[in-house]
């Protein structure tokens, strides 16, 4: 696993906080929204997309995990 300086960790998060908050406010990713859409409007892409974005957190994830680049041994939210 890559050991980064405390002051890298914490650059790195905000970098990546705010690339995926960018992203997600311009695409108007909302969980909440997209299940109303579906439910009220019959209108699925909403949560197509976040069910898509899901997906390919859970593959990343694993991936990491499966090249020994990520160890959840390690995180505090296991």
């Amino acid at each position: 696993m890559i050991e980064l300086p405390a002051w890298g960790t914490a650059l790195a998060g905000v970098a990546v906080g705010t690339a995926c908050g960018f992203t997600v406010r311009r695409a108007r990713l909302c969980s909440f929204g997209a299940v109303e859409d579906a439910w009220m409007g019959g209108d699925t892409r909403r949560l197509r997309i976040f069910g898509l974005a899901l997906a390919i957190a859970l593959v990343g994830t694993q991936a990491l995990i499966g090249l020994h680049l990520l160890d959840p041994a390690n995180s505090t939210y296991v």
